[in-house]
């Protein structure tokens, strides 16, 4: 009975507190905005672009309603006259994934697999569930 009355008021507390996600329940995390966009930069750093310039800019993008899972950014690098896109990002929340999402295309490097490796670790991610997950675009093109 203690441990019933226990459970359900933990769960009723944990609801109630702010910041706390259904998802952190679980044994997983969901992947931070920080961490998505760190994780673009490894993208872009491996294709040769300069992410410590201080003309670097990566900010996040709204959220897409039609794709509540996935975090998305517009890195530039800011000029005097204007300011160029290196590109249009998504990251999935639950895997780090990191999508071209123009293109519908993922983006594969030697580092970003490292860090992908290393922060699915952290979020307590299976293979078995990065596999159903992982099927999950950013777009409605071929995949």
């Amino acid at each position: 009975m203690v441990k019933k009355l226990c459970l359900v008021s933990c769960f009723a507390l944990l609801s109630l507190s702010p910041g706390v996600s259904a998802q952190l329940i679980g044994s997983q995390r969901q992947v931070s905005q920080k961490e998505a966009g760190d994780l673009v930069k490894t993208w872009l750093a491996s294709q040769g672009y300069d992410t410590k310039s201080q003309r670097f800019i990566l900010e996040p993008d709204p959220d897409h309603p039609g794709f509540p899972d996935f975090y998305f950014f517009s890195p530039a690098y800011e000029q005097s006259q204007s300011v160029p896109t290196l590109g249009h990002f998504a990251v999935n929340r639950n895997t780090g994934e990191v999508w071209d999402w123009e293109l519908c295309q993922r983006m594969q490097s030697v580092a970003l697999g490292a860090a992908q490796k290393s922060l699915r670790k952290k979020l307590g991610l299976s293979d078995q569930q990065y596999g159903k997950l992982s099927k999950l675009a950013p777009c409605s093109g071929p995949t």
